[in-house]
């Protein structure tokens, strides 16, 4: 009888120790992948144009006066990879898939050393698509799903597809398609509590692309689209 009672409580004690156990475990397998979505401004592009006439003559102008931002909306997913201690962090892999739009509308022209003002009201209408890879170390996030802090170092890269429409005053407009290519880093710094996160985005971006455009049969032009300058966003995201 007695050896009944000891082995019945042996039982009952390695039940309850396995109960802590196990639910230490489920936390260490909590979702590290998180979905996001960021909005806020991006630099906007710089405009170098050539303009080819039907003779072969060409004359190259640079766009002088433009808005330095642009609004921007992007998706983003980011996950966790690898096993390294919560010291260091952990690296990250990821997507994104960034929107920009602006209108730039120069307040003159330069053309070999010359000053001209943009008589005809021409402006540039583009709106940019930005798919990138992203990678980069996850530096801080809260060890259990109480509030606490969330940190993130993120380089990206990856292509951009251009939609863009010269109009003026005339009532006469071009549309075409220009592809390119972007790179960027971010430092992403918030705050996350039940697996809802809220964080500041700020970074650098250098985007290149090139759009050609036919002036109604008159002329064509190569557009050069050269954009450098900081980012700074506001994200909202969720673990699953």
């Amino acid at each position: 009888m007695r050896q009944s009672l000891v082995a019945t409580t042996l039982a009952l004690g390695s039940v309850f120790v396995a109960g802590p156990c196990l639910s230490a475990a489920d936390a260490d397998a909590s979702p590290t992948g998180e979905l996001r979505i960021l909005l806020g401004m991006e630099p906007g592009y710089e405009v170098s144009e050539e303009a080819k006439a039907v003779d072969g003559s060409t004359t190259s102008y640079e766009w002088e006066g433009l808005d330095k931002d642009a609004g921007a909306v992007a998706v983003q997913y980011v996950t966790e990879f690898g096993n390294l201690s919560q010291v260091l962090g952990q690296p990250i892999i990821g997507f994104e898939v960034l929107c920009s739009s602006a209108v730039l509308k120069p307040t003159g022209y330069t053309v070999d050393g010359g000053t001209y003002s943009n008589d005809n009201d021409e402006e540039f209408n583009y709106f940019a698509v930005t798919p990138t890879a992203v990678v980069g170390w996850r530096f801080a996030k809260p060890e259990t799903s109480e509030v606490g802090a969330i940190g993130e170092l993120q380089l990206l890269a990856g292509g951009t597809v251009v939609r863009g429409e010269v109009s003026d005053n005339s009532g006469a407009s071009d549309t075409s398609l220009g592809f390119g290519f972007d790179v960027g880093a971010r430092i992403v710094f918030g705050i996350k509590e039940g697996g809802w996160t809220g964080a500041v985005v700020g970074g650098a971006r250098r985007g290149w692309a090139s759009i050609e455009m036919d002036r109604e049969g008159s002329y064509t032009s190569t557009l050069d689209l050269d954009r450098m300058g900081y980012e700074l966003m506001l994200a909202v995201g969720h673990s699953f």
